[in-house]
């Protein structure tokens, strides 16, 4: 892989991350809630249901607008591309499911960090098989 190629998957990366920071910065300011209540904090109770669903909905639209850039960016090859940055996703989210508790379930992080590699990797898949 080239420089260009990891420069893409870095750059899906981060745009995820940015929609989350902001995602979750939006929600918070029109819940009214802190940030850390938003997601439970290992001082707080669990999360609730519905800060749970709220995160899984951020979380697919970062993976979306992730995976829309990467495909965006590496036309020759959308699929293979799309197919690191859900692996990247994946790896990063190993301290999400190795840290203490922080009011987020483990198996709600495991499936939210799967389905955003595979929103990702169908976004790829979609863009390599219909461009």
């Amino acid at each position: 892989m080239t420089l260009y190629g990891m420069g893409i998957v870095v750059a899906g990366f981060v745009a995820m991350a940015i929609t989350v920071a902001l995602g979750s910065a939006l929600l918070q300011r029109l819940s009214g809630q802190t940030a850390a209540q938003l997601v439970g904090s290992a001082h707080q109770d669990p999360a609730t249901t519905g800060q749970l669903a709220t995160d899984f909905v951020v979380g697919m639209v970062a993976a979306a607008l992730g995976g829309t850039l990467v495909a965006a960016l590496a036309p020759g090859a959308r699929l293979t591309h799309s197919v690191l940055l859900a692996g990247l996703v994946l790896a990063m989210s190993i301290v999400c499911l190795v840290r203490p508790g922080d009011g987020v379930p483990r198996w709600y992080m495991a499936g939210l960090s799967l389905a955003s590699a595979l929103v990702i990797v169908f976004i790829g898949w979609i863009a390599d098989n219909h461009a």
